[in-house]
C-alpha cells in the first residue's frame, strides 16, 4: 500500500503525477482507500495529511511535466499498472 502525501514544494516531491479522467492515457490505475491496513503494492493509495508517515511524496502537475499518469479506478480489482515499462521504475509503497 502506498501512503501518499501531496506536497506543493517541487524539491520535496519524489514523483510528479498527473491525474487523468481518461483511463486510456494512464500508466497506473490506483484504487484510493480511506483507511490504513492490509493492502500491498503500488496500486492501493491512502492519502495522508502527515508527511512523516508517507511512503511517497508526490506533486500534482500538468500532463507534460508528469513522470507518471494516474487514473483513479472505481473498483479494487481494476487497479494495476498499464505501462509495464514504468512498473519497476516508480515504486510508491
Amino acid at each position: 500500500m502506498a501512503i501518499v502525501y501531496q506536497t506543493y514544494n517541487f524539491a520535496e516531491a519524489k514523483y510528479f503525477v498527473y491525474i487523468t479522467k481518461n483511463p486510456h492515457e494512464a500508466d497506473l490505475w490506483v484504487y484510493p482507500v480511506n483507511y490504513l491496513g492490509g493492502h500491498r503494492g503500488d496500486t492501493i493509495w491512502y492519502f495522508t495529511n502527515l508527511w512523516e508517515e508517507a511512503t511517497c511524496k508526490i506533486q500534482l502537475c500538468s500532463f507534460g511535466e508528469a513522470n507518471i499518469v494516474v487514473y483513479m479506478a472505481q473498483r479494487y480489482t481494476d487497479a494495476g499498472w498499464r505501462n509495464s515499462r514504468k512498473k519497476g521504475r516508480y515504486p510508491f509503497a
